[in-house]
């Protein structure tokens, strides 16, 4: 942290924050932060939202628990609030990292959400 390196929060039980009501949402997003601030010295301003899927009630989540931003791979609309961000992962080839970098692969997150798979059972 002090070599300028960010520590981000990534929700303290890794949930869905769209499946929980406000208040359980806020309560997750203020313990992960508490314990954040615990660990650095200084409160964390931004949350890579679990699942990449930002909350409706984003804007007023962050501002409640005093993040600045938020970084999600399933934002169809990049705000500070939910700015977009791409997965790497140890499997990733070249190749799938510049299709991921792509302005189809972009066009196809925005219209694509994984999540709604999710909530169905697919």
């Amino acid at each position: 942290h002090n070599i300028g390196m960010e520590v981000g929060s990534h929700g303290h039980e890794h949930c869905l924050l769209s499946s929980l009501t406000y208040a359980a949402a806020l309560n997750d997003l203020t313990e992960s932060s508490l314990i954040l601030e615990g660990i650095t010295g200084k409160p964390p301003i931004a949350i890579a939202f679990p699942f990449g899927h930002p909350p409706k009630q984003r804007s007023q989540l962050l501002a409640a628990a005093n993040f600045k931003y938020g970084v999600s791979i399933h934002a169809p609309i990049a705000t500070n609030t939910s700015l977009r961000r791409t997965i790497y992962h140890d499997g990733d080839t070249d190749y799938r990292l510049r299709l991921k970098l792509s302005s189809p692969y972009k066009l196809f997150r925005k219209s694509s959400d994984p999540i709604k798979y999710l909530r169905h059972g697919y």
